[in-house]
């Protein structure tokens, strides 16, 4: 695929955890995520014709669109529709070259570390950096973000993309959703890290189960609405109380205004360097996903429960979607070694499924990267 003429380049887009403000950004809400040392990898060379030619090493598989003569049509459930769907909202100003590019990494497919938004803010950051893509930070977000919605069909929130992009290391993004504005907050004790554990267990957090959330959620504004005589557009607007609402609106409601209040605690804790109470914030962000939004399972729970059995844990919770993936364990660096052989000891006892332990850096995102010679596919 590589032409031996040019050069070949390396970018590199992170994968992101989310340590509070989980299901809130759709809600226009607050969220703490953070860009983490797993990678999409594109081996990216340019060329003249407007083709781009992009090999997936993870499906073994080659796909050809074009930036002109009208774009390949979309291919709902496949990888491919990542990289059709951003060249269709870039409307007029696709670019008149073309690339080529071997996409690799070593971030999870599906594995809610969001390699969707690493993919597709990766490779419009990637047609940005080498073929002189007119578009500024924000706009780039905002964009990648409508390839999920509008292209592929799920109605998320912007915290996976504007993590991904705006991420800096050692810190963590305090985004707030509805203002699309942010302050990086550290990590500011070397000595306290960040774990994640992949279930093993596939996201099943399907675009059909996450969009019958969302009408559920949308229910309960609307309920809201009509009792209070408001019109609050957003669920992070209403005011934080219990509401008279039928199930499971009430419980979604719920979890949607305590995780905000839990994100303005979690950052005042991070401030003030009380990692105790921030890890008891991530717990409490659990059992609200698990009870109230109702997006945990036993394989997450699991790796809950053994997790706070470790001396020098501090926190943990599932991080992404959901019913299945991943969860981001908050603890003490003297006892990771503790912490991995616990977790992968208890949950093949327990499940008889086989845990991976990786401890995460927070890296910059997309935005403060540059690409590096070498590449290749």
């Amino acid at each position: 695929m590589f032409s031996a003429d040019r050069p070949i380049r390396t970018w590199l887009s992170p994968g992101r955890i989310n340590v509070l403000g989980e299901h809130t950004d759709y809600h226009g809400g607050l969220v703490l995520p953070a860009a983490v040392d797993r990678f999409t990898r594109f081996a990216v060379q340019t060329r003249e014709d407007g083709i781009i030619q992009a090999f997936s090493k993870h499906f073994g598989e080659l796909v050809e669109l074009r930036t002109r003569e009208g774009l390949a049509p979309l291919r709902p459930g496949h990888w491919s529709t990542y990289l059709t769907g951003s060249l269709a909202v870039l409307g007029d100003i696709l670019p008149d070259r073309g690339l080529n590019l071997g996409l690799d990494g070593d971030l999870p497919v599906g594995g809610g570390m969001s390699s969707s938004a690493s993919l597709t803010v990766g490779f419009l950051s990637a047609l940005r950096e080498f073929l002189g893509l007119p578009l500024e930070d924000l706009e780039l977000v905002v964009r990648a973000r409508r390839v999920e919605v509008e292209k592929v069909g799920v109605n998320c929130g912007i915290m996976d993309q504007y993590a991904v992009h705006f991420s800096r290391a050692r810190s963590f993004v305090a985004l707030d959703c509805s203002a699309l504005r942010h302050e990086n907050v550290p990590l500011s004790d070397p000595e306290v890290i960040l774990a994640v554990v992949d279930s093993g267990k596939h996201r099943q957090l399907t675009a059909g189960r996450y969009n019958e959330i969302v009408a559920e959620c949308d229910a309960a504004l609307a309920a809201i609405n009509r009792l209070l005589g408001t019109t609050y557009s957003t669920l992070s607007q209403v005011p934080p109380r219990e509401y008279d609402l039928p199930e499971p609106q009430r419980r979604r409601v719920r979890h949607v205004l305590g995780e905000n209040e839990r994100v303005r605690a979690g950052i005042e804790a991070l401030r003030e360097g009380r990692f105790d109470r921030f890890g008891a914030l991530m717990l409490a962000s659990q059992y609200s996903l698990a009870g109230d939004y109702g997006v945990s399972c036993e394989e997450l729970d699991v790796l809950v429960e053994e997790a706070m059995q470790v001396e020098g844990v501090l926190g943990s919770k599932l991080s992404g979607a959901g019913l299945g993936g991943v969860t981001v364990t908050l603890l003490r660096r003297e006892a990771l070694q503790r912490f991995t052989e616990r977790m992968q000891t208890r949950y093949i006892q327990r499940l008889g499924r086989t845990a991976r332990v990786f401890p995460c850096d927070l890296v910059d995102g997309c935005a403060h990267r540059r690409s590096v010679e070498g590449g290749g596919s």
